[in-house]
């Protein structure tokens, strides 16, 4: 006779949090003043179980952009290395990898009057770096750099003043790339014009030879907006300026941040049109490469401050990070989508300290997502990592020929049937999109023929996951509640 799991709210609500399977928070750094990137680039990069963490630290009186990794997805860490010049002021670092091939992009102070951009790498995993090399030279401040690396090919986009001088008041966008790894760059292209009011905060993501660019500006007499442009021919050329946003004076629209997977385009940001003045999260989406776009879509309703969002996109799932201010507080939200953001789960707190969290990174590797962030728990400004190992529904192998799941798609209920015996399951459990155990059951032994019956009504309507977990290995497949 089958095994019946009826699925109680009671016992629901009771075990959300104790099953939830984000890990703790990990202290990266006592470094005094560390602090990730305020422009929503990727202080994160991750790549088959390394991760790579950039921050700007407090040394000596000065500011130096440290490095530290991981070699086993987070679990344990390295030491920490300064990976820019000793005694000069730095900030703003992003981070992007290919491979073991490590690219960092960073501005620094280098006389009393202006700062430039500089740039690092490492083609042997973090292990060791070829040294700071200066990338711009245009006497006014360069700062804000983003990073995109595809292949070969390295693309940053950045704030330059020297189109003002002399006190430099108004920025503009400039690009440059290397297409060897970063041992030659290109010169310095301008890519946006006087008309542009300002414009800044550029978020930059390439796939193949497209480079997809996001920024904001404030046009003639029309509040600040959320701009995109995109180069087809890596950089050679670039289309006039779409505008996303719509505020018309009635908002801002900051810090945007720009992801692919394709045809796919998204840019989120930040905007103040909704609920007297705070900042909420909005995106918008192109399915046909940059070309056209969808209307912009609300995020976050908390009814207080949400923004400088971070992005991750692997396959059709989003996985987005932000600074909440619903606590009291400043603190790290998190949300995913698993279908190219037609639908989103709710959003999850990820700290749960007094201080305040800032400026967090996400980056995706197989099932993990991973974010660090900046934090003042301690009293001193410290990075903080955080992880939750099968929070990416990709690369998940999927059952061997002895399970099966049916049927699929379901509404009311779905069938689980064991077609060969198998003695070391440990349990069968249902988790929805970000990770949560919404039903589960210990089976030991499993019979051939045996069926296994879990009651769905109770869940929403959505892409869930049935987890199959052995002594040795683990086995998950993709549902959808109707």
């Amino acid at each position: 006779m089958p095994t019946k799991i009826t699925l109680s709210l009671f016992v629901a609500i009771l075990t959300l949090p104790a099953f939830s399977q984000w890990e703790p928070d990990v202290r990266l750094s006592a470094t005094p003043g560390s602090e990730t990137s305020e422009n929503n680039a990727w202080c994160i990069a991750a790549y088959q179980n390394h991760i790579h963490v950039v921050w700007t630290g407090s040394l000596l009186a000065t500011d130096g952009i440290l490095y530290k990794k991981s070699h086993d997805g987070g679990i344990s860490w390295e030491e920490e290395i300064l990976i820019s010049e000793m005694y000069t002021f730095s900030s703003s670092p992003a981070v992007a990898i290919n491979g073991n091939n490590i690219h960092t992009v960073w501005s620094q102070k280098v006389n009393d009057y202006n700062t430039e951009i500089f740039y690092n790498r490492s083609s042997d995993g973090g292990a060791s770096w070829a040294g700071p090399v200066r990338l711009t030279n245009s006497n006014l401040d360069s700062q804000r750099p983003t990073l995109a690396v595809e292949g070969q090919n390295i693309f940053i986009v950045w704030e330059d003043s020297r189109d003002y001088p002399p006190n430099g008041l108004y920025p503009e966008l400039y690009y440059k790339k290397s297409t060897d790894g970063g041992t030659n760059w290109s010169n310095d292209l301008r890519l946006t014009t006087p008309d542009q009011e300002k414009p800044g905060f550029p978020s930059v993501a390439v796939r193949g030879e497209t480079i997809h660019l996001s920024y904001s500006k404030i046009p003639i007499n029309i509040g600040q907006e959320i701009y995109y442009m995109r180069s087809e021919n890596q950089g050679g050329q670039w289309s006039d300026p779409v505008r996303l946003s719509f505020n018309n004076q009635s908002g801002i629209g900051r810090y945007p941040t720009t992801a692919t997977n394709g045809e796919n385009v998204f840019v989120f940001w930040s905007d103040t049109r909704d609920d007297n003045g705070y900042f909420e999260l909005y995106f918008s989406r192109s399915q046909d490469g940059g070309q056209t776009w969808g209307s912009e879509t609300r995020l976050t309703f908390a009814g207080d401050d949400s923004f400088g969002p971070n992005v991750a996109v692997s396959d059709e799932n989003l996985h987005l990070t932000w600074n909440e201010h619903r606590d009291g507080n400043w603190e790290i939200y998190y949300k995913n989508s698993t279908d190219n953001g037609l639908n989103w789960s709710s959003d999850t707190r990820l700290t749960q300290d007094a201080a305040d969290s800032w400026y967090p990174s996400v980056a995706v590797d197989g099932q993990s997502v991973n974010v660090v962030w900046s934090d003042g728990r301690t009293g001193e400004w410290n990075p903080y990592f955080k992880r939750n190992p099968i929070g990416n529904p990709v690369g998940l192998e999927e059952l061997p020929d002895q399970w099966e799941v049916f049927p699929n798609p379901a509404s009311g209920k779905i069938n689980i049937l064991i077609m060969r015996p198998s003695v070391d399951i440990q349990s069968i459990e249902i988790l929805d999109i970000y990770g949560i155990i919404r039903d589960r059951v210990n089976t030991t032994p499993c019979l051939p023929g045996k069926v296994i019956e879990f009651d769905i009504n109770s869940l929403t309507a959505g892409v869930y996951f049935v987890r199959i977990s052995l002594k040795n290995q683990l086995y998950v497949k993709k549902i959808m509640k109707l």
